[in-house]
């Protein structure tokens, strides 16, 4: 802009030297008289010095009057925002041409220094007063044509300095002095004009590392301009900035200065940072995952698959190698993958962009062989990811749990009875029953179970019901076993007889929750005693080719009067060293005292019917014998008739059978506290982590946004569908973790769980809940909570699946050191059959869940009226301690 002025001042000076000389012309030549043929007048020198005088004091005036020079900041601005600039140089000729006509008029040489007169020369005035016009028109011209070129760069300047977006600054080079800045300096520095404007920002400290802005200036010396150099700034309130930097020399009021822009790059730079760390914690993941995640790259628009990468676990759990499969196809690493189903996965997953599960199945070629369970993902560059796990070590925990389960059902579907559960009523209602119950009763065991058909109260014949009750509550006062015999009624309205020994069931407490033993036909034993007596040749036959023992033998001194060959041959003893000796002699009770016990019950009842008895053989073997015996007279004295049975095999079948049990029992268990452990660990490793990332990748997507330029409508619109991807991924991991484990209990308790669950069902499926929850409920033990929040869980699963129901009430309250929890339904109801049902699989769960804390789950409901489930588990049981299943 100053070279502007010094251009106009030049012009301007040329313009009135050139009015001298035509002065000097017309005063030497005289043109008037050499044009127009007038008189010649006189040269006047002194007359034409002092025009010249005058000329070149006008001519200053108009100079430095009008033009400004340097550090003539207000005349600048003076002359930059004048319109009408020529008025005042019209102003000045017109004074000029009055002083050549004053000058002609009253002769000044002749007044001021008394020289010769000279004659008025109208024409030679008028001559000149017209060479000022032109002379004068033309510097008006001149100045107008200037300061018109000068204003327009000055706008042109101006406009692109103070409107530019990018911080914009100009300065002088060695003491950094800020001559002007624009808007955008001063909203993104944070500064305000007064504290930057004239004044030094070496002194302000802008630059964090001043040794920065030295090499700049260096480099501006040298080559004359710098380009994108990313350096470090200090904004007002004292934080550290990065920007590209670019600047050049200038000249500005006539002196080089520096003018800089720079385009603020911090967050850009942030999120480069941020987005490096993010892709190393996102590659460890990769690469540490427990699963096996496969990246595959799509050849031929889907026909084919490459390996793009994998991880160690896929190293592992498929014994490959990264650098033996990177490039090759997935048909030549799994050549089974078609058949396997896998490889249309990818093709659907590829065209429609959906992700899928591919459920567990069972892989298997020349080279490998196992479960795998298959998650399939496009990413957004087209890739396909495969993360699958290693499921053949739970699949064949879960082949050999249910194959132990089908032995375990097929050995007491064999037994020759029916092995038992039942409660302790009059109606004896079973809550199970072997496979055996048919060949024994005529009726199957879902018959009588829950007694949907026949209870097996009503099958005991009518004379021998009370015996049994009182018989039963005998041994469950004592809580031992109980072996009893009595009649039943079979289905085809037989009478049989049979044997029964069983035991009951109790809580830690001492409470009786069920018993359970095993009930065997011994109508065909019943039936030979009766023909025994009959006949002395039957008895004497049957006594002699019985299986069982047989004994008859004084009842005073217990002396053997004749015993069977059974006898002589399980006991190892000879005929000769048992006739005339006494059990007792022979040490045949392995509990001597338990004989005067058996007969004092002999002689006040004539008898005993299927005692168990433990029995010593001649070897030393303990025996557990069943004992019945009917006293007699013989010869004049009372003697026995006993009937022994080894059920010794049978005995220890039961106990294993127990603990076979027992062991599935702690096998569910492990599985159960296992896929909790593992459900929360993975949740935590989801939401903690992958959420966290995709929560930071959507933040860092949302500032990348903000920067693309806004009218490429393609990535804008491209960083959305990315960001709503990114929701649905937040969304998905939201859901799947807390479907695997919500966080709110573990953080906030089983009651926040709760209401959570309850606002997740009305969410998504519309069915109100109405909440009772005590908020005082204090459970320290986390196991208990997680049991009692995935029974409410199966109940609302059950109730969305099959209830069809509109409301749901819910109760959890502390009830006498016991937690309780009451869902009740308005839907269509269950019945005794749908909860007995072995098929129910997920009421099934609830009862293991519960038993093994040693608590309770009420099942209950009718056709059209609902149905309530109600658990209480006391707080203070540890699941270690738990055996039985209390359940009603």
């Amino acid at each position: 802009m100053q070279k502007t002025y010094s251009n106009i001042r030049t012009k301007l000076a040329y313009v009135f030297v050139l009015l001298i000389i035509l002065v000097w012309l017309n005063e030497l030549i005289d043109p008037p008289a050499i044009f127009y043929g007038v008189a010649k007048s006189p040269v006047n020198l002194l007359e034409a010095l002092i025009e010249t005088i005058i000329i070149t004091a006008v001519g200053l005036c108009a100079i430095l009057w009008l033009v400004p020079k340097q550090g003539d900041y207000a005349r600048k601005d003076e002359l930059m925002e004048s319109r009408h600039i020529w008025i005042p140089f019209i102003v000045l000729f017109l004074v000029l041409c009055s002083f050549i006509w004053l000058n002609e008029l009253i002769d000044i040489p002749y007044l001021l220094f008394n020289s010769d007169p000279t004659p008025v020369n109208w024409t030679e005035a008028l001559f000149e007063t017209v060479l000022i016009m032109i002379v004068g028109i033309t510097a008006v011209s001149i100045l107008i044509r200037s300061t018109t070129d000068r204003n327009r760069a000055h706008d042109l300047f101006s406009n692109s300095f103070y409107f530019n977006p990018v911080p914009a600054a100009i300065s002088t080079i060695n003491e950094g002095k800020v001559i002007h800045a624009n808007e955008a300096f001063f909203t993104t520095t944070g500064y305000k004009p007064n504290d930057i404007l004239e004044k030094s920002i070496l002194k302000r400290n802008i630059w964090t590392y001043p040794k920065q802005r030295d090499e700049v200036v260096r480099i501006i010396r040298e080559k004359g301009s710098v380009r994108n150099l990313e350096v470090e700034f200090n904004d007002a309130a004292g934080n550290i900035r990065t920007f590209l930097y670019s600047a050049r020399t200038i000249t500005y009021l006539d002196e080089p200065h520096i003018l800089s822009m720079a385009i603020d790059i911090t967050e850009r730079k942030q999120a480069q940072n941020l987005l490096i760390k993010t892709e190393a914690k996102y590659r460890n993941m990769f690469l540490h995952s427990i699963n096996g995640i496969v990246a595959y790259k799509a050849v031929n628009d889907g026909a084919d698959f490459v390996f793009a990468d994998i991880n160690t676990a896929v190293e592992r759990i498929d014994n490959i190698k990264k650098e033996d499969v990177l490039g090759k196809s997935v048909l030549e690493v799994f050549p089974s993958a078609k058949e396997f189903g896998l490889f249309d996965v990818f093709q659907r997953v590829f065209k429609t962009g959906r992700s899928e599960h591919f459920p567990i199945s069972f892989y298997k070629d020349d080279r490998i062989e196992g479960w795998r369970d298959n998650f399939v993902y496009k990413l957004p560059s087209g890739d396909i990811i495969s993360v699958y796990s290693d499921e053949t070590a739970r699949k064949t925990a879960e082949n050999e749990l249910n194959e132990r389960q089908r032995e375990l059902l097929t050995l007491m579907g064999n037994l020759p009875g029916m092995a038992y559960r039942c409660r302790n009523d009059r109606a004896w209602t079973m809550d199970f029953i072997s496979e055996g119950c048919y060949s024994l009763t005529g009726y199957s065991p879902d018959d009588l179970i829950g007694n949907r058909v026949i209870s097996y109260g009503d099958l005991i014949h009518p004379d021998d019901r009370e015996m049994v009750w009182n018989t039963v509550q005998a041994g469950m006062k004592e809580k031992t076993h109980f072996q009893i015999t009595y009649r039943i009624v079979a289905a085809d309205g037989r009478e049989r007889w049979v044997w029964e020994q069983g035991i009951g069931i109790y809580t830690p407490q001492g409470d009786l929750i069920a018993m359970e033993g095993f009930i065997s036909d011994i109508t065909a034993q019943r039936r030979a005693q009766q023909d025994l007596r009959r006949s002395e040749e039957k008895f004497s036959k049957a006594f002699h080719v019985s299986p069982d023992w047989i004994t008859i033998s004084t009842l005073k001194d217990g002396i053997f009067i004749d015993v069977n060959e059974a006898f002589l041959k399980y006991s190892g003893y000879s005929l000769d060293e048992v006739i005339g000796k006494s059990s007792l002699e022979l040490g045949l009770w392995e509990h001597r005292e338990e004989r005067d016990t058996q007969k004092i019950t002999i002689m006040n009842y004539g008898g005993i019917r299927d005692e168990e008895v433990r029995f010593r053989t001649k070897q030393g073997a303990v025996l557990i014998m069943l004992w019945s015996a009917e006293m007699f007279e013989f010869g004049g004295e009372e003697c026995i008739l006993s009937i022994i049975r080894d059920i010794t095999d049978r005995k220890n079948m039961e106990e294993r059978l127990k603990h076979s049990e027992q062991q599935l029992r702690d096998l569910y268990k492990n599985l159960q506290e296992t896929r909790e452990e593992e459900r929360t660990r993975i949740s935590r490793e989801i939401h903690d982590e992958l959420g966290q990332e995709l929560t930071g990748l959507k933040l860092e997507l949302s500032v990348l946004k903000h920067k693309l330029p806004q009218d490429n409508n393609n990535l804008i619109d491209k960083a959305s569908q990315i960001s709503r991807h990114i929701d649905l991924a937040i969304e998905s991991v939201r859901r799947i973790s807390m479907d695997l484990r919500p966080a709110l209990l573990d953080q906030l308790g089983l009651v926040a769980a709760i209401e959570w669950q309850s606002e997740d069902l009305h969410n998504r499926t519309g069915i109100a809940c109405t909440l009772n929850l005590d908020p005082e409920i204090t459970i320290e033990n986390t196991k208990i909570s997680t049991t009692i929040f995935r029974i409410f869980q199966e109940t609302l699963t059950n109730i969305t699946r099959h209830a069809h129901a509109s409301k749901v009430d819910v109760e959890l309250h502390q009830i006498e050191g016991s937690v309780s929890l009451r869902v009740k339904d308005n839907g269509i109801g269950i019945t005794k059959d749908e909860i007995s049902n072995p098929k129910s699989f997920g009421i099934i769960g609830m009862k293991e869940r519960v038993k093994d804390w040693g608590g309770n789950i009420r099942i209950s409901g009718s056709r059209g009226k609902g149905t309530t489930i109600k658990v209480q588990i006391p707080l203070n049981s540890t699941a270690s301690e738990q055996k039985d299943d209390p359940i009603h």
